[in-house]
């Protein structure tokens, strides 16, 4: 019995070298881990497809999760989810998070594709600027035709077909060519004006926070939304929040990244910085991704552009 025990508690002792060697081995993981996937990598022409990207990332860095929309090639976003991050939860990895994006992918152009790859950047311990980039995804995007097997859909071009026109024929073609000028400029006439009056300053001189305020106002109360065009909206929103960027902190955000501005606001106004790269990061999304947001998130994106304003106006809190 005393023989067993003895077997028993050497054996205990052989296991704990392995535990602390796996913790060794846990501190020595990369800062940020990235892994992207699909659900298949051959898809027809109008085919929806799931794309994930899983970030394994350390707790002692400054890591924000990237908006999509820079990445996907020639690929349309129908529809995402971002999941809540969590904790590892690994027993060597206790002091990881882990995030997800998932994404429905489409596209209407055939041939072989990819999903480039993305370079992301984060704030090491010692604040210091670093990159990490993700590995290319590659996708065959199939013809119906091709997929049914009609491998003769390329024929010799049909001789031209004489049509009799009557006078009344000739005359509607004779005027589509004009309606259609007629329309074009009845559009940018009545239109273009209205869109580009939203960001023009009325009164001279008016306190940066006050201009912005008024364009959020005008922006609010025209039809974008109610017409569908949502990409001419948040390029206006993320316009109206770069220049009162420039006017409250002078800094230079116009023709700048959502990222370098995030850095340089991370210097003057720590508490306000990180929701100024989330409201510009919507933008984005909305802008270069083609993604279309519903009625929820177009009003928390607002009222986020708002409260900001309004909180930052009187001073720069550091």
């Amino acid at each position: 019995m005393k023989t067993a025990y003895n077997y028993l508690l050497i054996s205990l002792i052989s296991i704990f070298p392995a535990f602390f060697t796996g913790t060794v081995t846990a501190n020595k993981l990369p800062d940020v881990l990235i892994q992207g996937k699909i659900d298949r990598n051959r898809i027809t022409i109008g085919d929806k497809f799931n794309y994930e990207l899983k970030y394994n990332y350390s707790n002692d860095i400054k890591f924000f999760i990237p908006p999509p929309g820079a990445h996907l090639g020639v690929f349309e976003i129908k529809d995402f989810q971002v999941k809540p991050i969590k904790k590892s939860g690994g027993i060597f990895s206790p002091h990881r998070n882990i995030a997800e994006q998932k994404f429905v992918l489409s596209t209407f152009t055939t041939g072989q594709y990819v999903i480039p790859s993305m370079t992301i950047e984060y704030l090491d311990v010692s604040d210091s600027t670093k990159t990490v980039s993700t590995g290319e995804i590659y996708i065959l995007v199939e013809s119906v035709i091709d997929k049914e097997g009609l491998e003769d859909d390329i024929r010799d071009i049909k001789p031209p077909v004489n049509i009799p026109m009557g006078k009344i024929w000739k005359i509607l073609f004779s005027i589509i060519p004009l309606l259609t000028l007629i329309l074009l400029f009845w559009y940018f006439y009545y239109n273009r004006p209205v869109i580009q009056n939203i960001i023009e300053e009325t009164t001279p001189g008016l306190p940066p926070h006050e201009l912005a305020l008024s364009q959020l106002r005008k922006l609010n109360e025209s039809d974008l939304l109610s017409t569908g065009n949502y990409r001419q909206y948040y390029t206006l929103l993320s316009d109206i929040i770069r220049k009162y960027i420039e006017g409250r902190y002078n800094i230079a955000a116009i023709e700048r990244t959502t990222w370098e501005i995030f850095q340089e606001l991370r210097a003057v106004d720590k508490k306000y910085c990180s929701k100024y790269k989330e409201l510009l990061d919507d933008c984005d999304l909305v802008k270069f991704a083609k993604y279309i947001p519903d009625g929820d998130i177009v009003n928390t994106d607002y009222n986020t552009a708002v409260s900001l304003v309004e909180n930052t106006k009187h001073g720069v809190p550091i």
